[in-house]
């Protein structure tokens, strides 16, 4: 672990993937991919599905439906890279092996008041995927199409 100062306190923050808990590193592929996408992993997985109902059952209007939704999920406002950035850096006192979406809104929301800027989340994550593992990426690439063809 690695400290990062955000304000005037410094937190732990973890140097690569593999540095994780499972549930932790189970939310970073899919906040990766939102980072790549630009659509949350749910809304993803949705639309390539509804998409191939539609065109199996012949239905355009379903496949539209489908197209509809997933360009709402285009226009969502969240940024990858600071939840990315809240998954790989703790709080003092935060459980390292669970995750929760609402806890690490609030710690940006927080360290957005102490000074936390765009930069400094951008290279820290940027930094964490080069320094994670070839495995890594290459892990979280079969693991994202073996996801998909899944669902």
């Amino acid at each position: 672990m690695k400290k990062v100062k955000i304000g005037k306190v410094e937190y732990e923050q973890v140097e690569t993937a593999e540095d994780l808990s499972i549930k932790r590193f189970t939310n970073l592929k899919e906040y990766l991919i939102y980072k790549e996408t630009g659509i949350a992993y749910p809304n993803l997985v949705k639309t390539i599905v509804g998409f191939i109902q539609g065109f199996d059952n012949e239905s355009k209007s379903q496949m539209l439906i489908t197209l509809s939704d997933f360009h709402k999920g285009l226009q969502q406002t969240n940024d990858a890279d600071q939840m990315v950035f809240a998954i790989m850096t703790f709080d003092k006192d935060e459980d390292k092996n669970n995750f929760d979406e609402t806890k690490a809104r609030e710690k940006l929301e927080r360290w957005n008041e102490a000074g936390l800027t765009q930069k400094t989340v951008e290279e820290s994550v940027t930094n964490f995927i080069q320094a994670s593992s070839a495995h890594f990426v290459t892990s979280l690439q079969v693991s994202l199409t073996m996801q998909s063809l899944e669902e």
